[in-house]
């Protein structure tokens, strides 16, 4: 016997006032059915199912077992971080929108196995978009992994205005409006959820030609703080991970020779460099239901670099 239950707004009274109601449907076979002008169709390859729509979008499915379908939105997914994430929750049977600013690059790395979405998310109107399009061809994402950010290192004095901009646009306005969108779609579907914000070693302790995305970064950390505590009475949790160099396309010049990788591992009071795939592993637990108590943190992945001093021989 299949039960359906749907979340619609509809009107009561003369047709100004609304309110929300559910409905719950007996009905032995699911040929489809309309509510309130909606119509509403099992997607493909589920006969029995609990759909959930607000305001006539999806907004989740639960199988004939009872399991939300885990939906999980990725920005910056074109890079080396947000291939590995991708990958990771993927194994763990999430269903992905992978985001990023070219759908030529996103086709390039990505099959049809993802929800693929251009989107500018470093303005409210892209991070919008951005959200919108996840919600109405696949659902309200309870999952939230902002990788998009870019690197650019300088010296203050002679840091170019522009690189200064493009930098905290791309690091901590992305972020901001990312969080902004995602927030407000679970609000309105009332439902819990958890973000991965990425920071940077540079913004927990200070590193030489780093201003531009130190500041940036620790504008995210802050984002992540005052944001979970906003929001924990949502059910939605907030929180960062802060990685020391990793082995990414985005710090292929900063890793260019062997000498040059040898230098960067010495630094760490672990010696190495990190690889996208360990912090991935760390992303998906904060997601997952063993860090449910987890919000507001910022956790380190650099070898002891932010928080020890190494022995010195």
């Amino acid at each position: 016997m299949l039960w359906l239950w749907v979340r619609l707004s509809y009107c009561v009274g003369d047709g100004v006032n609304k309110r929300n109601a559910s409905v719950e449907m007996d009905r032995l076979n699911w040929l489809g059915s309309e509510l309130s002008g909606c119509v509403i169709s099992p997607p493909s390859g589920i006969d029995k199912a609990k759909i959930f729509l607000s305001n006539g979008l999806i907004f989740g499915i639960l199988s004939e077992g009872g399991l939300m379908e885990k939906i999980a939105l990725i920005t910056g997914s074109s890079g080396g971080l947000g291939q590995a994430i991708v990958e990771r929750l993927g194994r763990e049977g999430w269903s992905l929108v992978v985001a990023g600013r070219s759908s030529r690059r996103l086709a390039e790395v990505y099959s049809g196995d993802q929800l693929q979405v251009e989107a500018d998310c470093s303005s409210r109107s892209g991070a919008q978009h951005l959200l919108q399009e996840a919600i109405s061809r696949l659902g309200v994402p309870t999952a939230l992994i902002h990788c998009a950010g870019n690197i650019r290192l300088g010296a203050l004095h002679r840091m170019k205005e522009e690189d200064f901009l493009d930098c905290l646009n791309a690091n901590l306005v992305s972020a901001f409006h990312t969080l902004a969108a995602f927030v407000a779609a679970l609000r309105e579907a009332q439902l819990a959820g958890a973000a991965v914000l990425v920071s940077s070693a540079a913004a927990r302790i200070g590193t030489p030609n780093h201003e531009a995305v130190a500041a940036a970064k620790a504008g995210v950390e802050g984002l992540v703080r005052a944001a979970a505590a906003t929001y924990a009475p949502n059910g939605i949790r907030v929180n960062a991970v802060a990685p020391g160099i990793m082995t990414t396309p985005a710090t292929k010049s900063l890793l260019a020779t062997p000498a040059m990788q040898e230098m960067a591992a010495r630094q760490y009071p672990l010696p190495g460099i990190g690889s996208p795939g360990e912090l991935a592993d760390l992303m998906a637990w904060l997601l997952s239901d063993a860090a449910s108590r987890v919000t507001g943190q910022v956790w380190s992945l650099d070898g002891g670099f932010s928080a020890i001093r190494p022995l010195v021989k």
